[in-house]
């Protein structure tokens, strides 16, 4: 997930100065804070634990930013949705679900059904501003 999020938290940062549509700035503010507030919460958790999370982007998610980085306006808005429209595969939810059902504390359990959360329902949010 924190790898995800990262990539989610890189191209929303492009968002102020590559977007002209006031709906998608305001769809990645709210992107933005609802990362930020579950990153939060996986630090808290995996803090006592001494566990790192990755702190850098995969090699095609940089190439998936540096794309996205050279366009600005329509185009950049509509390649912007349509990258967080797909941000999540069904196998990625397949992982989420599992460590929801399986996960070894309630903590775990409910953020891993929080990220499934945050993950639909930005996907959604994404669908629909492309088609407007």
């Amino acid at each position: 997930m924190n790898e995800r999020a990262l990539f989610i938290q890189t191209l929303v940062a492009l968002v102020p100065s590559h977007s002209e549509r006031d709906l998608v700035k305001q769809f990645s503010s709210q992107l933005s804070d609802s990362y930020k507030k579950h990153q939060d919460a996986i630090t808290k958790l995996i803090q006592p634990l001494h566990v790192t999370l990755p702190s850098s982007l995969s090699m095609e998610d940089q190439n998936s930013a540096k794309r996205l980085s050279h366009l600005y306006g329509r185009a950049f808005d509509h390649a912007f949705l349509q990258v967080i429209s797909r941000s999540f595969v069904a196998n990625d939810y397949r992982k989420i679900e599992s460590l929801q059902k399986k996960g070894s504390t309630a903590d775990v359990k409910n953020l891993a059904g929080s990220a499934l959360q945050i993950g639909q329902e930005m996907q959604k949010k994404a669908r629909d501003l492309v088609r407007y």
